[in-house]
Parts: structure tokens; C-alpha cells; sequence
């Protein structure tokens, strides 16, 4: 178990958590870069929301997941930003750097979140850019960078 991935699930997926708020809960289980035992027990009787996320990131998808990563490499092995996971809003949240990644092909929306990364070492890869034509009937938002608008098309 690496303790970074601990720390950034206790600092974003624990608060709020209906089994516990930290990963000595007894229902910690962590696989596949989460705590498969996380419910986001915060509701605002339309969607759930995770309360250590900050806001915009903190909606919760039914389907969707949110994901920890120690560093911009283990996240690039696990999947790639490209046109089947399309990072549609990110932003730097202290030292991290949290993402709401669409993935069209499956309909799901996960928030990530990168350790002690620079929003700026996020890489949009050309092919999802140059999907995004194809996608104009497909609802997403355009990526905000520092509070600038960077329109996928550029």
C-alpha cells in the first residue's frame, strides 16, 4: 500500500464518507486507484457529493469513479488522456491537480486527482482536439486552465 495514495484518499474521498472519515474505517478497500468501499453519503437529494473535493470537482457520478494517482506517470499507465478519456475541466488544488475526464465511448465521468503535479504537465493529446468536431452532440464543457477558457478546437 503506498501512503500517498492514503493521504489523498483520506483528503478527498474520506470527508463525507458514509463508511467512515478516514481509511481506518474497516471498510477501506483500496483497488484500482480508489476505496472501492467509498459512498459519497453527502446529498443534495438531486446527485451525491464528495465533500474533500472542491467545488465543481465534488459531484459525484453514479457510474463514474474518482481516482488517486501519485504522480503524471502512474496516471499515464493506467490510461492516457486521449480521445476515449477526454479531461474536459482542470484545475490546481494546492499542490494537486484534479480533472473531470469524460469517457464518451462509455458515458462515465471520473474525477482524478494527480499528486504533486502542475496543472501545466496536463497534456491534451491532438486526437482528442481534433474529435471534438465530431462530438457536437455530445454535452461537455471546454477545458479551464487557471481560469482561462482553452477552447478544445485550438
Amino acid at each position: 500500500m503506498y501512503s500517498k495514495h492514503i493521504q489523498l484518499i483520506e483528503n478527498y474521498l474520506c470527508p463525507g464518507c458514509v463508511a467512515g472519515s478516514d481509511t481506518t474505517c474497516g471498510q477501506f478497500d483500496f483497488k484500482f486507484n480508489t476505496c472501492n468501499s467509498h459512498v459519497c453519503g453527502t446529498s443534495n437529494f438531486v446527485s451525491s457529493f464528495a465533500l474533500g473535493l472542491p467545488k465543481g470537482f465534488n459531484r459525484f457520478s453514479e457510474d463514474g469513479r474518482i481516482l488517486v494517482y501519485e504522480s503524471i506517470q502512474e496516471q499515464d499507465d493506467d490510461f492516457s488522456f486521449d480521445i476515449f478519456n477526454l479531461p474536459v475541466w482542470v484545475t490546481q488544488y494546492e499542490n494537486d491537480v484534479i480533472a473531470r475526464v469524460v469517457s464518451p465511448r462509455t458515458a462515465k465521468i471520473n474525477t482524478i486527482v494527480i499528486a504533486d503535479t502542475n496543472v501545466n504537465d496536463i497534456i491534451i493529446h491532438n486526437s482528442a482536439r481534433d474529435t471534438s468536431v465530431s462530438l457536437d452532440n455530445f454535452d461537455f464543457k471546454p477545458l479551464i486552465l487557471n481560469n482561462d477558457i482553452i477552447s478544445m478546437m485550438d
